[in-house]
């Protein structure tokens, strides 16, 4: 049996070596898709970050959103591993939108990373869902590529159908501000089963702009008696 895993798994890895070569998508060096030399230059968050929403902090211990008013909702932390600039969002995009499916373990490895760095754990990880007709039309969901392979590596279980997308709400890049954000995606998310009762989660995320979905999908899961939630982006507006 083990030989025949090592044979699939071969397998596998020269279908994606065909369908996508292995050249790195920021200085096109042939033997990885993002070399080390690219992986350096990506745009890391500095540490000292709100712990609240995670936003980049002045010489304050909150940021002066956070120091007025609840910014996180139903989170209980918010953490993001780089900037959504430059070659992290090439990645992204190409992930996300052109099916570079490749890409997927290579991003969770940095935020896999970031995890061992902050000592981020949880009982759970959970990609943020898409609505079953977003599915149909992509064909998969990029973050629960990464929250796949995220589990892999720290060896938290990644669950999903636990959290169901159930409205299906326009893409959050087509809204004009943080409060049409909020509203695009109220109610949008709900919990079946009570396996996580008393559990804590990580919610996972590709990108983060205002946290709105996050706090959505936290929301739910409270909602449900999970006891902390935790949100984790491979990247974060700023």
């Amino acid at each position: 049996m083990g030989e025949f895993i090592k044979k699939l798994s071969d397998l596998k890895e020269f279908t994606l070596d065909l369908l996508y070569p292995k050249y790195c998508i920021g200085c096109g060096v042939e033997g990885c898709y993002i070399c080390q030399r690219c992986l350096r230059k990506l745009p890391y968050l500095s540490p000292l970050n709100c712990p609240k929403c995670g936003l980049p902090l002045g010489s304050r211990p909150f940021c002066p959103r956070c120091e007025e008013v609840s910014a996180l909702g139903g989170l209980d932390s918010l953490h993001s591993v780089f900037r959504f600039e430059g070659l992290l969002r090439r990645a992204v995009h190409l992930l996300k939108y052109n099916n570079f499916r490749a890409l997927a373990p290579v991003l969770a490895e940095q935020a896999c990373s970031f995890l061992k760095i902050g000592g981020m754990r949880a009982d759970v990880i959970i990609p943020v869902p898409l609505h079953p007709l977003r599915i149909r039309e992509r064909g998969y969901n990029q973050s629960s590529l990464m929250a796949g392979e995220l589990g892999k590596l720290t060896g938290i279980p990644t669950i999903e159908g636990y959290l169901v997308r159930t409205v299906n709400t326009p893409p959050q890049v087509r809204t004009s501000n943080r409060d049409e954000r909020v509203k695009n995606v109220q109610e949008a998310f709900t919990c079946t089963g009570t396996e996580l009762t008393g559990k804590s989660v990580i919610i996972f995320d590709d990108v983060c702009t205002t946290g709105s979905t996050l706090n959505a999908c936290a929301a739910a899961l409270k909602d449900n008696l999970v006891k902390g939630v935790y949100g984790l982006t491979l990247a974060r507006e700023v």
